[in-house]
């Protein structure tokens, strides 16, 4: 099933490229995998594994919208993004 690219599906790719190419997450994990759009497997600095794809950062990237009702996507940076990432991983941010 091929699904319609959303505003939120956009901002969430974008959530993604900042996060990993940006270095949002650097502090905390290594990107093993990236396939340079929707998904990416990282590891946390203790080893722990996680696959992370569009799907599941597109429900903490939509929460976030609900909270910040005017936010300028524009503004997406590596450290608003690794935030999202994390509440999308943990459900709160784990690593400061």
């Amino acid at each position: 099933m091929v699904r319609a690219v959303t505003t939120t599906d956009t901002l969430t790719q974008r959530v993604l490229l900042e996060a990993i190419e940006g270095g949002g997450i650097a502090h905390w994990a290594r990107v093993e995998e990236w396939d340079g759009e929707r998904s990416a497997t990282i590891v946390e600095s203790g080893g722990v594994r996680h696959s992370f794809d569009l799907d599941a950062a597109s429900a903490a990237v939509a929460d976030y919208l609900a909270r910040n009702p005017d936010f300028d996507p524009g503004d997406v940076d590596a450290d608003l993004a690794d935030e999202i990432v994390q509440m999308s991983l943990f459900g709160s941010i784990v690593y400061r």
